[in-house]
């Protein structure tokens, strides 16, 4: 199930969940500098459990972002989560 991103969407959020596993994959843009930089995540989204306090978190999952041509480091990873807004 593809996800629509909003109308303004300038880092490019693409997202598909396929609704039988909960896997989801995406990827978003970043800028480094004047190089665009493309950030492709995978991970996973839950039913939260009844009664679960807020914010719950509805999936998590991972994104990597490769090394620059020549460069010295190597590739970075980043935490992408989801959650339920508290409840008011």
């Amino acid at each position: 199930v593809p996800g629509t991103p909003p109308t303004n969407n300038p880092r490019a959020w693409k997202i598909t969940i396929t609704a039988a596993t909960g896997m989801f994959t995406g990827s978003y843009s970043v800028q480094d500098g004047a190089i665009p930089r493309l950030v492709n995540v995978t991970g996973i989204m839950r039913q939260p459990a009844a009664g679960e306090a807020d914010p719950a978190v509805l999936g998590a999952g991972q994104g990597l972002l490769p090394q620059l041509t020549g460069a010295t480091a190597g590739t970075i990873s980043a935490g992408i989560s989801f959650t339920r807004p508290a409840s008011e």
